[in-house]
């Protein structure tokens, strides 16, 4: 909620299609950019921790060679920002990782959300994520590695009940921070309904709560009241035009061809837009037979469609370099598909951009494609998939 209000203020949180995931959990969306969120993963992998099991936060940990590869992926992420100021990033794993993050981008504000811990405890128990006392204690581990590696000259914390209560005021309070002006959809983007936890005072006396979280917890509520340090002066945005992409190769999905055959969908109806498939499986796919061209001759890959299943749902699209390899995520772009109802969409794998860009290019070729429109069962319409250069 709070990183979709900055973002509605001029907050640069990526391209569209890097930030519009959503979850059955949250139809609002995350507003988290899918190549920050990807890289956490991995370093949180390598580091032998998870999202909900941070690893020891021994000092130094940041300066491991081993962490090098990422280092410079991390760098190569924040040099794409470098001309649409101001900008950031969500994601809940930053919490964990901030000693790596100070140290790629010197400067660094942080913007704190915090949330009762038993809210959030009962949030993930009833998600089937863990036990209540669990929830309780990754909450403090998260808050406390937050205040051990910010300072109150460099953070702002906000509270999630004051957003909804009173979204006017907090929205202009986090957007003084950010150095930009509040807008009138960033203040609407806060609605009360989005609240679905909240304990009643017999559920509170009934569920024990930790001391030392209880007291973390009024110190973050305290701090959430103090008026924001002012963003330093920074170079505003320029207005940027969206990049142009040139037409290259369509190839048709809605007429039966060689160059595109599907597999797990069977075609229904057609229609004045494209041709409607029923998947079979939860892999859903076309093979693609095109001729083999250089992978840097092409920058993304786009679609059109629209979707029937109610599930959360990506699509992905697979190359191999060379007739011996196989289809595999190594070789793969990502896109988040739109909720349900949302209609037609158009979507675009973006190829010139880390990390899917290192991963496209490693070979001198593009000898074969494959396109799974989504990752669910359900029923779908399709057009045609364009290679745009």
């Amino acid at each position: 909620m709070v990183s979709r209000a900055l973002h509605l203020s001029g907050l640069y949180l990526g391209e569209q299609e890097q930030i519009r995931r959503f979850g059955d959990d949250n139809v609002e969306g995350y507003w988290e950019n899918d190549d920050f969120v990807d890289l956490n993963e991995r370093l949180l992998d390598v580091l032998r921790g998870g999202w909900d099991l941070p690893f020891p936060d021994e000092p130094g940990w940041e300066k491991n060679p081993a962490l090098e590869p990422f280092r410079v992926e991390a760098r190569r992420l924040v040099e794409w920002f470098a001309d649409r100021e101001p900008w950031g990033w969500k994601d809940p794993r930053n919490a964990l990782l901030l000693p790596f993050w100070k140290a790629i981008v010197p400067g660094l504000r942080f913007v704190v959300c915090v949330r009762d811990p038993l809210e959030v405890a009962l949030s993930l128990n009833q998600r089937g994520r863990s036990s209540l006392r669990f929830g309780q204690w990754l909450w403090e581990e998260y808050y406390r590695r937050i205040l051990v590696h910010t300072s109150t000259a460099d953070r702002i914390v906000t509270h999630y009940a004051s957003c909804l209560e009173r979204p006017a005021e907090e929205c202009a309070r986090l957007a003084i921070f950010v150095g930009q002006p509040a807008s009138e959809e960033a203040v609407r983007s806060m609605k009360p309904g989005l609240r679905h936890q909240q304990p009643s005072p017999d559920a509170r006396a009934a569920i024990a709560t930790r001391r030392s979280a209880d007291d973390l917890y009024e110190s973050l509520v305290r701090e959430a009241s103090f008026e924001p340090v002012p963003a330093p002066p920074v170079w505003r945005r320029p207005i940027v035009a969206p990049p142009e992409f040139t037409m290259k190769t369509c190839v048709d999905l809605t007429a039966g061809s060689d160059l595109a055959i599907p597999r797990f969908m069977n075609a229904v109806e057609r229609t004045a837009n494209g041709v409607v498939y029923d998947a079979t499986s939860s892999d859903p796919q076309f093979e693609l037979s095109l001729p083999a061209f250089a992978p840097s001759s092409i920058r993304a890959v786009r679609f059109r469609m629209r979707r029937e299943t109610s599930e959360s749902a990506v699509a992905q699209l697979f190359w191999i370099h060379t007739p011996e390899e196989e289809f595999s995520e190594l070789r793969s772009a990502t896109v988040f598909l739109d909720p349900a109802d949302a209609g037609w969409r158009d979507y675009r794998f973006r190829l010139d951009r880390p990390p899917v860009h290192e991963r496209w290019t490693r070979g001198e070729q593009v000898v074969r494609l494959r396109f799974d429109p989504a990752n669910v069962q359900g029923r779908f319409e399709l057009e045609s998939l364009i290679l745009e250069a």
